[in-house]
């Protein structure tokens, strides 16, 4: 696992380099998939060039918080919270007006992640960084990150910005099964019990 953390660290770090881009950004939920990507990129980059947003609702808990909120401590990243819940509630309004009915079921619960994708990839377009997905390869294969995204879109990579007509990101743990995150986890620089808040913690 040692190594495979150098090669995805080394990975991340040359295909930042090949593109232009010293920083990156990504949507940090205190979940074990996002903890892991937001060491590698401080591993590979240096925590001050990494941008975390935790992107809370009313359904954010008090634990996901605490978590983002010690990782970004321990990694030195620069850390930010947005409440995005007024977002969630002018889209669920709009659309319940454009459908002449209540927003329900896959409509509703995607909403919340593609508003976070909106606003990570509007962070890189006023500030630069490149858009770091935190979806693994277990996701991919099962179609989860196939219900908030139906079609690949073409990167353009402009003056250290990313354009595109969807949100398609680089994803640095994307060829890595769900059942590997866990062991690969205990090679994130940070303290025992914060590791097992994300490692052990309900989904």
């Amino acid at each position: 696992m040692k190594h495979t953390w150098h090669t995805l660290q080394n990975g991340l770090k040359d295909f930042c380099a090949a593109n232009g881009f010293d920083k990156v950004i990504l949507g940090l939920s205190g979940g074990l998939d996002s903890a892991l990507t937001a060491v590698l990129a401080a591993d590979a980059l240096g925590g001050k060039n990494v941008k975390a947003i935790m992107m809370k609702t009313r359904y954010t808990s008090d634990l996901s918080i605490k978590i983002a909120r010690e990782i970004a401590r321990l990694n030195g990243l620069d850390y930010q919270e947005l409440d995005i819940e007024p977002l969630v509630t002018v889209e669920t309004d709009f659309l319940q007006r454009a459908f002449g009915e209540s927003v329900k079921g896959i409509t509703a619960e995607n909403l919340q992640a593609r508003i976070r994708g909106q606003l990570l990839m509007a962070f890189s377009n006023q500030n630069g960084g490149l858009v770091l997905a935190c979806g693994n390869k277990s996701e991919a294969l099962t179609g989860l990150l196939l219900r908030t995204q139906r079609h690949l879109s073409v990167l353009c990579l402009d003056s250290g910005r990313l354009r595109s007509g969807s949100c398609q990101p680089e994803r640095p743990v994307l060829k890595m099964h769900l059942c590997l995150l866990p062991q690969t986890a205990q090679h994130m620089h940070m303290p025992a019990f914060t590791k097992n808040l994300c490692v052990e913690r309900s989904p």
